[in-house]
């Protein structure tokens, strides 16, 4: 499928031209022949209340059209008869919007149909073709249908295969119309529900003490008519319930005030209070959701409706892009804000997330502008009523703040906030705050085809202003000084998205592993750094050393695998061990290590391969201690740390230059000395083995493994 201008749509599969007049019809892209119908003079449908108040078919109204309501399609005069205009192929996709009509029209040069909606041409669909298909000649097969999806009253997307084109459904066009009914306004619509569900997002609400919904006259004065709604129960902490009401209009106001709990903030004493608007869009929905979107697109609905002469659709789809674009998120396929659900998996529901989720930051008290979320929202809604735009120094600082704070905090972090808040797992919201990032960084996004790229903070407000960042896989990330790594070795890369530290990776048989040291700095509750840290020119170049309950993340910061794994006492590890490894990695076992020697034969070319081409000092015979690092694991001479028993700060570095020693998830139980397994290698022997030596206060190098 191919788009052509964002009004011709290029099919291939065995498409027939037709043209056909049909009420609430548009074809999708299938296979069936249908029969061409002529239209008619008639620029109108009567709609008629039954069948039996259809008008004689006789000779002289041949042809003409008429729609029963309740039914779908509009019945044509043929042969003395009402009959079906068309049997619908099993392909066609229908607009369920009574302010709405589309229909297809051959074009002159037989080649396909133009698709007409409302009168205005939308797209044009090309007659496909018999093609063959690989070696034995077989038939081509049919394309891809097309579907639509509604946005609001008068905007739909049509889809067909991978392509998509928005439909502005408004009687606009010169051209012949197809009109529903003379009296039907696209924009005061009466509605009447049985029941509404409304939903309220922002971080975790809860305690609403009342939410109300005002009807409102139409979408051209968005002005209120009568009284107000309340809302018959809370169902839930976030969900309440309206019964039986009904509306001048389809479009409404619908406000809730109470407390929220904050994705950055897990335990609130005295929950912070907030009040939340939206203007809806009624047409075809049982459920609404209020959120910050709607809040903070609010007085610019209501501006561009009352200033600039707007119906309340179009304002609305506006507004809803204009505070996206304020996160650097285009939002021109997105639907209703209303209809974005913060915890869904569709891109507009994760985009919803990530603002929701940066906008809470102000309100954390991580930042130095400490801001009510409330205050914040309306203060945000004020700022971009009559020009779009959130601008200004404040608005320049305040993204500044927040783009560091984002950087800061980890994206591991904010994910499990955010998890922890929504008691489940969510979709991948980190690319619209990693692009938010960058764009307020005043730098080019990380995207596909920059891998390795180098990337400068621009923004003078930043905290960061002129540092250098690099691209891998998607993030801005920071790469370790070490330059001793074989330079004939095509390296793969991680990021840590917890410090987003960059690692070379290698492929040593069926196993991945990190070609770098870790350098991560373990803690405990945020502040408390235990059993790791760097001599004095180790993190960058050989990174940290972890006694065995750090490595084993003993305290169960990021898994309940290790817990417990500390200094003075057995324990039953969960293998694999994640310890302190990056999600998607963990600490290496015994047979793990064993594997990486085995796959060099014997243990004398197994250390030769895996050392680094320099720092190595020379051996006990005077010959380079250095190895040759043929596959890229690049084995640097770190030595040991000895820690301090009192502070668990590091005393004194040993054998540096001479050996490297990588912890294990394994340790001997029973053991007085409470020795743990290392993979060794040294000058001194020269090979590389499994060995029992390391005491568990010692402070090792962690080389992960993927899982």
């Amino acid at each position: 499928m191919l788009l052509k201008n964002k009004s011709a749509l290029l099919f291939r599969g065995s498409v027939t031209a037709v043209a056909v007049a049909c009420l609430l019809l548009l074809f999708a892209c299938g296979d069936e022949t249908s029969k061409v119908v002529t239209q008619s003079g008639q620029n109108y449908i009567e709609v008629v209340e039954e069948e039996s108040d259809l008008p004689e078919c006789a000779k002289d109204n041949e042809g003409e059209q008429v729609l029963v309501k309740g039914e779908n399609i509009a019945r044509t005069c043929v042969d003395g008869e009402w009959t079906a205009a068309f049997v619908p192929s099993s392909d066609t996709i229908y607009l369920k919007n009574k302010d709405m009509s589309c229909y297809t029209k051959e074009l002159a040069d037989k080649q396909g149909v133009k698709i007409i909606c409302n009168g205005d041409s939308v797209g044009v669909l090309f007659n496909g073709e018999e093609g063959v298909q690989g070696d034995k000649g077989d038939k081509g097969v049919d394309g891809v249908g097309c579907s639509l999806e509604r946005l609001d009253s008068v905007t739909v997307s049509l889809f067909c295969g991978g392509d998509s084109i928005m439909i502005d459904l408004k009687h606009s066009s010169d051209t012949a119309k197809i009109v529903p009914t003379a009296e039907i306004d696209p924009e005061k619509i009466p509605t009447a529900l049985d029941s509404l569900d409304v939903f309220v997002q922002v971080g975790s609400a809860f305690s609403y003490a009342e939410a109300r919904i005002y009807g409102l006259g139409d979408g051209y004065s968005l002005r209120r008519s009568g009284g107000f709604y309340t809302n018959d129960a809370s169902v839930s902490k976030e969900y309440y319930k309206f019964h039986g009401f009904e509306l001048p209009s389809q479009y409404a106001v619908l406000e809730v005030m109470g407390n929220y709990t904050n994705v950055f903030v897990k335990a609130q004493r005295y929950p912070p209070s907030i009040s939340l608007r939206a203007i809806v869009d009624l047409t075809g929905r049982t459920s609404v959701n209020v959120n910050l979107l709607t809040e903070m697109e609010y007085d610019r609905v209501e501006y561009l409706v009352m200033h600039e002469g707007m119906t309340a659709s179009q304002a609305k789809r506006q507004a809803r892009s204009e505070v996206f674009e304020e996160f650097y998120i285009d939002a021109k396929n997105f639907g209703a804000s209303e209809a974005l659900d913060m915890w869904g998996d569709s891109d507009a529901d994760l985009a919803l997330l990530a603002v929701t989720v940066i906008v809470d930051l102000l309100s954390s008290g991580l930042m130095s502008r400490i801001s009510e979320l409330d205050r914040f929202s309306s203060n945000f809604a004020s700022a971009i009523k009559t020009t779009g735009k959130w601008k200004g120094n404040s608005a320049e600082q305040i993204k500044a703040e927040l783009a560091d704070q984002l950087l800061e905090l980890g994206m591991p972090e904010i994910r499990k906030n955010v998890e922890w808040v929504h008691h489940g797992k969510v979709g991948n919201f980190e690319k619209y705050i990693e692009n938010f990032i960058e764009y307020v960084y005043g730098m080019e996004p990380c995207g596909d085809g920059s891998e390795s790229e180098q990337r400068v903070v621009n923004n003078e407000k930043s905290a960061y202003h002129g540092k250098v960042f690099h691209c891998h896989v998607g993030y801005l990330s920071e790469e370790s000084k070490n330059t001793f790594t074989n330079p004939e070795i095509d390296y793969g890369w991680m990021v840590d998205l917890r410090n987003r530290r960059a690692y070379r990776t290698v492929k040593i048989g069926a196993q991945t592993w990190m070609a770098e040291n870790l350098n991560y700095e373990y803690k405990i509750r945020d502040y408390i750094v235990y059993g790791n840290g760097c001599g004095a020119d180790s993190c960058e170049i050989y990174g940290r050393y972890y006694t065995y309950a750090a490595a084993m993340d003993s305290a169960a910061v990021f898994s309940k695998n290790g817990a417990g794994c500390g200094m003075q006492v057995d324990c039953a590890p969960i293998y694999p061990v994640p310890g302190v490894c990056p999600e998607g990695w963990h600490l290496p076992d015994t047979t793990e290590f064993r594997s990486l020697i085995s796959a060099f034969g014997d243990s004398l070319t197994a250390a030769k391969a895996l050392k680094s081409l320099q720092l190595w000092a020379d051996n006990k015979d005077g010959g380079s201690g250095n190895g040759k690092d043929n596959v890229g694991f690049d084995a640097l001479p770190s030595g040991f740390a000895v820690f301090q028993k009192e502070n668990l700060e590091i005393d004194s570095i040993s054998n540096k230059d001479t050996s490297a020693s990588f912890m294990s998830s394994v340790a001997l139980k029973n053991d007085v000395n409470r020795n743990v397994y290392l993979l060794r290698l040294s000058t001194r022997e020269n090979f590389a083995h499994v060995i029992s030596g390391g005491g568990r206060p010692f402070g090792q190098s962690v080389r992960c493994i993927k899982d």
